[in-house]
């Protein structure tokens, strides 16, 4: 998906999921992308991880948002927490246009990276 995206690409995850992060990165590397870690709990996750060694990122692929807001579209991945619609999460609010960096533009691509919780038809999550 990273390969075939035109522009930006946002990738929601859980920020406890350290491999897929991972796989971001090294897939940020393949297709020479830099990439934001946006959202309190994944800025945190990641610094720790990269510390402990549990993340390894090339130097200058990590990039503050500053640093990305002038690069072309294709070249910027940004990591984010939200993945299961979390209502204070940084993909709600960079959606709803309540991020005070980042929104969705035309030609974003959002990936959702988990797995699907059935909801009722009266919007209570259906936990089995």
């Amino acid at each position: 998906m990273i390969a075939a995206a035109p522009g930006r690409v946002i990738v929601a995850t859980f920020s406890s999921l350290v491999s897929r992060i991972q796989q971001v990165i090294d897939s940020a590397v393949r297709h020479q992308r830099r990439v934001c870690i946006v959202g309190r709990s994944m800025t945190d996750t990641v610094h720790m991880a990269v510390e402990l060694g549990y993340l390894s990122a090339p130097n200058g692929v990590l990039a503050h948002v500053d640093e990305v807001r002038g690069m072309p579209p294709n070249k910027v991945i940004y990591i984010t927490t939200g993945s299961q619609g979390e209502p204070t999460s940084a993909l709600v609010r960079i959606a709803s246009k309540d991020h005070p960096q980042i929104h969705i533009i035309k030609g974003d691509t959002v990936v959702i990276s988990a797995s699907p919780i059935p909801v009722t038809k009266a919007g209570k999550q259906n936990r089995r």
